[in-house]
């Protein structure tokens, strides 16, 4: 589960999902949240829970 705390300047090795259980507060943020997994030309996966009031936001995105 990651964090804004956590989102930057943390290397861990074989992170293959990160969970995010919030919405990021903009794109740059999830970007960095979701770029500690999948490092060094590995997969991984980057998972989203949102509520209903927060979808339109997330949509801005993609």
């Amino acid at each position: 589960v990651c964090s804004d705390s956590i989102a930057r300047g943390v290397d861990l090795d074989d992170i293959n999902c990160v969970i995010n259980y919030d919405c990021p507060s903009n794109f740059k943020t999830y970007v960095h949240r979701s770029g500690r997994t999948a490092r060094a030309g590995k997969h991984g996966k980057s998972i989203s829970i949102i509520a209903s009031h927060e979808v339109m936001h997330f949509r801005i995105f993609y």
